[in-house]
């Protein structure tokens, strides 16, 4: 019996263990022979695969093997993808595609930003670490070369959240119920004072489609705009001519005792700066109705 038993071993190790190849010992999807578009056994997978090495992958837009897996492949990771309009490696198909996350750009020099239709840009509103201090225009996804980040007051013109300083937001504003632009507003929870007493609800530039509306210490739209606000106590023409005030909104009138002064109408007090009086009156638009008089 050991005799027999020695003699069964020998003659197997001498053919180099060819019965573990046989046919019949092979992984059951391998041993009637591979599909072409399978063509090769994975001893390891146990079945038949694309590829077990990238010699084995012939079309030249496949051409990486997974070697886990079997399958030949554009992509095995996001850092094979070279275009910007397909940066990432889709896991399952291992193919180029757009992009999800700001990481799947770190491959594509000069757009290293994933933009909201998954195309890699230069910057997004979230992302700007390319723009070297400067803010990122949310609508072209570029980066300022003159707007920095923070620096951006109260009432003042703005492109996009960042570039407002501390306690503001970039908010939309009307004047005389019609779209005036966007401008750096203290949030109310910040505190409020003259002449931006009045709180309003806005959503900033960067709120999402979902987002509640935030207070902000504001103005009275019907009445004034930033650019009056701002230009208040500027030398005019004449009482009847503002245009040197170069702001909607500004009118030139007598403030303070100082004849040819830019101005605007008012309700009360608080919409005006510290310490300037609105005169009361049941008409807004009425001459004795604004800020200094």
């Amino acid at each position: 019996m050991h005799k027999w038993l020695m003699l069964f071993i020998l003659a197997f190790a001498s053919l180099g263990g060819c019965l573990a190849k046989d046919k019949y010992h092979l992984p059951h999807e391998c041993a009637d022979g591979c599909p072409t578009d399978r063509p090769l056994c994975s001893e390891v997978l146990e079945r038949c695969v694309q590829c077990l090495e990238n010699s084995d992958c012939k079309d030249p837009e496949r051409p990486l093997c997974q070697v886990s897996t079997g399958k030949c492949g554009a992509c095995l990771e996001s850092g094979d993808c070279t275009e910007k309009e397909h940066a990432r490696c889709d896991a399952e198909t291992l193919a180029c595609t757009t992009c999800e996350k700001h990481a799947d750009c770190a491959n594509i020099a000069g757009t290293e930003a994933c933009g909201p239709t998954g195309v890699c840009v230069e910057c997004t509103p979230d992302n700007e670490a390319a723009c070297e201090g400067k803010v990122c225009d949310p609508d072209t996804l570029t980066c300022s070369s003159s707007i920095e980040r923070g620096k951006t007051g109260t009432c003042q013109s703005c492109l996009t959240d960042t570039q407002c300083i501390a306690a503001h937001k970039c908010i939309p504003l009307a004047y005389q119920e019609s779209p005036h632009g966007n401008y750096c507003m203290k949030l109310k929870s910040a505190g409020c004072a003259e002449p931006h007493q009045l709180v309003i609800p806005r959503k900033s530039v960067l709120s999402a489609n979902d987002d509640a509306p935030e207070e902000y210490c504001g103005l009275n739209e019907s009445l004034a705009t930033c650019e009056a606000i701002l230009a208040f106590n500027r030398e005019c023409d004449s009482m009847t001519d503002a245009s040197k005030c170069d702001a909607d909104g500004a009118i030139c009138r007598e403030v303070n005792g100082a004849a040819n002064r830019c101005t605007y109408y008012c309700q009360n007090a608080t919409q005006c700066q510290p310490g300037i009086v609105c005169a009361s009156s049941s008409d807004p638009f009425a001459d004795n109705n604004y800020c200094g008089k």
